[in-house]
């Protein structure tokens, strides 16, 4: 089926992103085979205790973890905070009205081409 645009899923399987390098599999598998789930509770009981004693970071890294990252998020606004005025062009029909009008001005104004 040919790609269509707003079919997330069939672009999410098409393109499921790089491919992770060797050295980066290696390294994922070290820390498995190296890191018991015991262990892991171990990391996971310290960074809770950091949070609950005021650390930002450990805080942070448990919400990630628990809740997922939040998307970044950027607002633009106009001078003094104002909501921005937006206007949407058809680039196609402003590129003939802007010819024509160019045209007719150099015809005099009379509007014959």
């Amino acid at each position: 089926m040919p790609f269509q645009p707003g079919n997330h899923e069939q672009a999410k399987r098409k393109h499921p992103g790089r491919h992770k390098r060797a050295i980066e599999e290696k390294f994922i598998g070290i820390l498995r085979s190296t890191i018991t789930p015991e262990d892991w509770q171990t990391v996971v009981m310290t960074a809770l205790a950091q949070a609950k004693a005021g650390r930002d970071a450990d805080r942070q890294w448990l919400s990630d973890w628990l809740q997922g990252k939040v998307p970044e998020k950027h607002e633009i606004s106009g001078p003094d905070g104002e909501p921005m005025q937006i206007e949407i062009v058809d680039y196609a029909n402003w590129q003939i009205q802007h010819r024509q009008s160019v045209d007719a001005e150099a015809n005099g104004g009379d509007g014959k081409g």
